[in-house]
């Protein structure tokens, strides 16, 4: 089944790219590292800044593919600026198996061309669910009640 994607210009695109053949292997937090002087009082962080990166690998052979999201926070102090003792770092792993990836790809013998759709929700699942890891590690901290904002996948694709 195709799935239909409306462009700018309000013509439908076909990919063949389908959730219904996804799915999540494993996640993997490799780093949470949640720095800050224990004599902050929380309520000192009265905002934050975030960085985000993300790496994805293919392996097209298994039909696998690996995002890596990383996830940087600096607490925000009443002064408005950074405070270097209250940071975040999160490094998670999610392993995806496409059934129908054969179906999702261009390849040549110089050239693999991804239909764009594939990647974009692999990052949107990783990224939500990689809310509640955040949400949840950042409990009792002076990050409390972070929520990781909403993100149009696409645009995250189109970043280095």
């Amino acid at each position: 089944m195709a799935t239909k994607l409306k462009s700018k210009t309000n013509k439908v695109q076909l990919t063949k790219f389908n959730s219904d053949h996804v799915s999540l292997v494993s996640i993997n937090v490799l780093k949470s590292n949640i720095q800050f002087d224990t004599d902050l009082p929380t309520t000192q962080i009265i905002a934050h800044q975030m960085k985000m990166g993300k790496e994805i690998d293919y392996n097209f052979e298994a039909n696998m593919c690996r995002v890596k999201l990383l996830l940087e926070f600096d607490g925000i102090d009443s002064n408005d600026r950074v405070d270097e003792n209250a940071k975040a770092v999160f490094t998670i792993d999610f392993h995806f198996k496409v059934d129908n990836m054969q179906d999702c790809i261009e390849q040549t013998d110089e050239v693999v061309k991804i239909d764009p759709t594939m990647p974009a929700h692999l990052v949107g699942i990783a990224y939500s669910t990689a809310r509640g890891i955040v949400s949840e590690r950042l409990g009792n901290t002076p990050f409390q009640g972070i929520i990781l904002p909403i993100i149009n996948p696409y645009e995250v694709l189109k970043k280095q």
